[in-house]
């Protein structure tokens, strides 16, 4: 619900108390919440302190899972500051670990990483296999965070492409869900991309009212980041 300063309080009480209690399983998820709230807000350099803390603890308690999820978000920071060599090493790390041990929610994770490398190094074609591999899996488990987060992808690619049909198709299914789970930080973030679509589409008003929705939200969770898209 991107209520973070209330989220940071709790989960900076959770954290001390695992600490003092000798709870090491609990304190790696404490600080990869914490590292996504700092993510969300775009301070990445605070996010990435909190995710090598807790990827430090996952590797001496041997939690695999816990260390594929601090290595998919290490790589989401990598990809933000700009070093895409480091974040498709560590979404590699991550699908690695989840290949061997069978958890395919998390591989789903791990492959729309990759995905997303692929799109900013201009490989459309890898990133499109990369996106649907893992709406596959996201629709397997029932995901629906990672579905909208897919298609949302998948919407970008099929944009790229000129594919605007399947773009305005992809991309109109992931607000939906957003917006069913209350997922506003996502739904921020889906409407700029809506609003670039109708631009290109010759849309103007529905391209300015997805653009005006955007940026009020985003100024409204601290989304700095998706406040500048949407300007």
């Amino acid at each position: 619900l991107a209520h973070y300063d209330e989220a940071r309080t709790q989960l900076g009480q959770a954290l001390d108390l695992a600490r003092s209690m000798g709870l090491a399983g609990t304190e790696d998820d404490c600080l990869r919440d914490l590292g996504l709230i700092a993510y969300h807000q775009g301070a990445y350099a605070t996010a990435r302190c909190y995710y090598e803390q807790a990827l430090a603890i996952d590797q001496a308690i041997g939690d695999r899972r816990g260390e594929s999820a601090t290595l998919v978000r290490l790589g989401a920071v990598s990809r933000e500051l700009g070093d895409s060599v480091t974040a498709l090493a560590y979404y590699e790390q991550a699908l690695a670990i989840d290949r061997a041990t069978g958890d395919r929610d998390d591989e789903a994770d791990g492959l729309r990483g990759i995905g997303m490398i692929a799109y900013d190094r201009g490989d459309y074609p890898a990133a499109r296999v990369a996106y649907t591999e893992s709406l596959t899996l996201e629709r397997a488990t029932g995901d629906r965070e990672g579905q909208a987060a897919c298609l949302a992808a998948l919407g970008m690619v099929a944009r790229v492409l000129g594919d605007f049909d399947a773009a305005q198709e992809a991309l109109a299914q992931a607000l939906v869900i957003n917006q069913e789970i209350s997922d506003r930080c996502h739904e921020a973030a889906v409407r700029p991309d809506l609003a670039l679509l109708c631009s290109q589409r010759g849309k103007h008003q529905a391209a300015y009212e997805h653009a005006q929705k955007a940026l009020e939200l985003a100024r409204a969770l601290g989304a700095r980041y998706v406040e500048a898209t949407a300007l």
